[in-house]
């Protein structure tokens, strides 16, 4: 949320927290279904996100809705194992696991799977989906598990001031 820029309210939909994990597949189907189903919605999500709603991969599927959603694949629930109060209530246990491939889950729901291992196989898989705007699509972004969290971006930018 912090490097994505929505120029207009009807444009961009958030859960409003760092604790919405799961929403994000919903909100971009009832996007789509308010966008009368003409242009395409771009969802984005964590892994650990979309494996708790999976299975509205289906719904998008079942009444051919533009939904272009893209995974950020770090099999990690990265909000939980990355943030600094985890270590007070563990031994530094992490919420990692064997991430499915979620391209090919989502092939099983009749929606188009794309796997993509680069920030450029990432950029490319996304316009191409927004070109052929025929329905849902799944893009499973590769994303290292130590890739720093949001907590840690958020520390990052307000500690160097205005470079950005």
């Amino acid at each position: 949320m912090q490097a994505f820029d929505a120029y207009a309210p009807e444009d961009f939909v958030t859960a409003g927290s760092w604790a919405g994990m799961g929403v994000g597949l919903p909100a971009a189907i009832g996007a789509a279904v308010a966008n009368g189903g003409d242009d395409p919605v771009l969802c984005l999500t964590g892994d650990g996100g979309l494996m708790m709603c999976i299975h509205e991969l289906h719904t998008a599927a079942e009444y051919d809705l533009p939904v272009v959603v893209v995974v950020s694949n770090n099999a990690d629930y990265g909000i939980i194992s990355k943030s600094p109060k985890i270590r007070e209530y563990t031994d530094d246990h992490e919420f990692t696991w064997g991430a499915p491939d979620f391209a090919t889950v989502a092939e099983g729901f009749g929606v188009r799977g794309t796997r993509a291992r680069t920030a450029a196989e990432a950029k490319e898989a996304v316009e191409d989906a927004f070109a052929r705007n025929d329905g849902p699509e799944l893009i499973d972004v590769a994303v290292e598990t130590e890739e720093a969290s949001a907590p840690e971006a958020a520390d990052y930018e307000s500690s160097v001031g205005d470079l950005f």
